[in-house]
């Protein structure tokens, strides 16, 4: 089982404030599922993103909205955004064939993401992901 955690950008301070002001809401649905959502303060000013479970090799957590710089067998060395599509968590890359690979794709047993490197994040590095071509 993975920890979820999550954490919270300020857009009018530019900075990551504490999550407690966030909560996550669980609840089955009419076919027994659990369905997640989460909830903040009313504020169009903040953006939640979620932990993917998973480190890089140096052991730095990985979010959604983290640029990752990683490598691919086909492209060689490429950096992409940490996103959650299609109820999984991936690195949208323009310069992969499909733009996109499953994060799970570099994840070993211990929960670390091999040839996986956070530089950085869209909010705070949004240049990173500029560098790419």
């Amino acid at each position: 089982m993975r920890t979820i955690r999550f954490r919270i950008w300020d857009k009018a301070e530019y900075n990551w404030i504490e999550p407690k002001y966030a909560s996550l809401y669980t609840e089955f649905d009419k076919d027994n599922k659990w369905n997640f959502s989460v909830g903040a303060v009313a504020d169009s000013g903040i953006i939640i993103s979620e932990f993917t479970g998973l480190n890089d090799d140096e052991s730095k957590p990985i979010y959604e909205g983290d640029i990752v710089e990683f490598y691919d067998e086909v492209v060689g060395y490429c950096k992409g955004e940490i996103c959650f599509e299609a109820g999984m968590f991936i690195i949208a890359c323009d310069q992969l064939e499909d733009s996109y690979i499953g994060l799970n794709e570099f994840a070993n047993s211990e929960g670390w993401c091999d040839n996986v490197r956070v530089k950085g994040n869209i909010y705070q590095n949004p240049e990173l992901i500029k560098e790419k071509e």
